[in-house]
């Protein structure tokens, strides 16, 4: 038998993860890229390493690697990138070093170092950063929710050796399949309300309210994400502006490939079906 306080007692989400759910089904898919993307993952002794290429074709054709490796003789997982525009970058993370928590720490090519420090137990989460590109100039920020009960509240606060540059606030309501947030951004200037509920096994649907004051404008965007069978996906989104994207996925099981063709409208335009972007995607291997 347990008390009603531990039966209600949750672990919050990180705060930048308030109202993640209707961000990536507002985002996730909607790539508008010609890419060809190869993944391969290792077994037997190569096990946890994992190696994707890249190519994009643009303005002009560019390619990227990733290798990772979970579980390195550091303790820590790892991970490598490199691309041919010149972006490289190293990152570490160890799960085992803090209590409830991991430390990630990255480097790039211009030598911008970067540090995160992530926590998370019962009715507290918490994150910091500290960034510096050893030339005297460095940025931090530091977020915190508390949670009781399914809902959730928090706030963030970054800054630069110069002093503090933002700070904002939110919440967040979760029980199940409802989500519920409210969140703003730029000194608390600019508020988001935006909802998501997933109604069945292969439908979910999302909606959200962008208030911006100082531009005096407000936008409202619903979305969906609905499986057709068990291997084809439907995204769709639409906003107050006229804005309009879809996208299709589809997995072939010989040879394993996902495609995703994706494009987006504009609605009040003369032409409503010229496709402002669009973009196909080929993904082939261990995805």
């Amino acid at each position: 038998y347990l008390p009603d306080s531990l039966k209600m007692a949750f672990t919050p989400p990180q705060y930048k993860d308030f109202g993640k759910k209707v961000s990536d089904l507002f985002s996730k898919g909607f790539d508008f890229k010609n890419e060809l993307t190869v993944i391969s993952k290792g077994t037997g002794s190569a096990k946890g390493i994992e190696i994707e290429s890249s190519a994009c074709s643009g303005k002009s054709l560019t390619g990227n690697l990733k290798a990772s490796q979970k579980g390195t003789k550091l303790g820590a997982d790892a991970e490598i990138n490199c691309g041919t525009t010149g972006n490289c970058s190293a990152k570490l993370t160890f799960g085992n070093l803090i209590p409830n928590g991991k430390l990630t720490t990255s480097i790039n090519q211009d030598c911008n170092w970067n540090n995160e420090v992530a926590f998370s137990q019962d009715f507290f989460t918490g994150l910091f950063k500290f960034n510096t590109n050893f030339s005297g100039k460095m940025g931090f920020s530091a977020a915190g929710a508390i949670g009781y009960d399914n809902v959730a509240v928090g706030g963030t606060v970054s800054g630069s050796d110069a002093g503090i540059k933002d700070y904002n606030c939110g919440a967040e309501y979760s029980n199940g399949n409802l989500i519920a947030a409210m969140m703003t951004s730029d000194q608390g200037d600019n508020i988001s309300c935006s909802f998501f509920q997933k109604i069945s096994k292969g439908f979910s649907v999302g909606t959200q309210l962008a208030i911006q004051s100082e531009a005096g404008t407000r936008t409202l965007t619903v979305g969906s994400d609905y499986a057709l069978d068990s291997v084809t996906n439907l995204k769709t989104t639409a906003n107050s502006n006229g804005c309009v994207k879809a996208a299709v996925s589809h997995v072939l099981a010989n040879p394993g490939c996902k495609i995703n063709v994706s494009a987006e409208f504009d609605a009040l335009s003369s032409d409503v079906l010229k496709a402002n972007k669009m973009g196909v995607s080929f993904t082939l291997g261990d995805f």
